[in-house]
């Protein structure tokens, strides 16, 4: 993301109004005019660019990307937020991933930080001895 602002800043015509040597005409060009251009020379127009992966192909073909939500899409905004409401009604619960399993101890709340009155869920923690005894069980 980093590399993508400075990128940005660097083309950008607040940066180019700078440049002294850089001809009047091309700084006030229509960037939409040049796209449009360059579309038609590599006879691309109205396609996507084939040096540009899709998003979902953004981290090439092992592994996909998320598939992400359209927040302008009003039906997908209310999906969304049903989907949140339900999910704050299921308390969750986290237990230890050992080999055999835990039930000594009491089962600890887990808090919204942002709303420390929230219960999220519950999680049991294992002790100190179950804990070395799983991490040596998989090192």
């Amino acid at each position: 993301m980093r590399r993508l602002l400075e990128n940005g800043a660097n083309t950008s015509f607040v940066n180019r109004i700078a440049d002294s040597t850089l001809p009047l005409d091309e700084l006030v060009a229509d960037p939409v005019a040049a796209v449009e251009k360059l579309a038609q020379q590599e006879g691309q127009v109205g396609l996507p660019h084939p040096k540009i992966p899709l998003p979902r192909d953004l981290y090439g073909k092992d592994r996909s990307n998320s598939a992400g939500l359209d927040l302008a899409n009003e039906h997908r905004l209310a999906s969304l937020s049903s989907s949140l409401l339900n999910s704050a009604l299921h308390k969750w619960q986290a237990l230890p991933m050992l080999e055999h399993p835990v039930a000594e101890g009491e089962m600890q709340p887990v808090v919204n930080p942002a709303e420390p009155k929230d219960i999220v869920g519950y999680v049991r923690e294992a002790s100190g001895g179950r804990s070395s005894a799983g991490a040596d069980q998989r090192g």
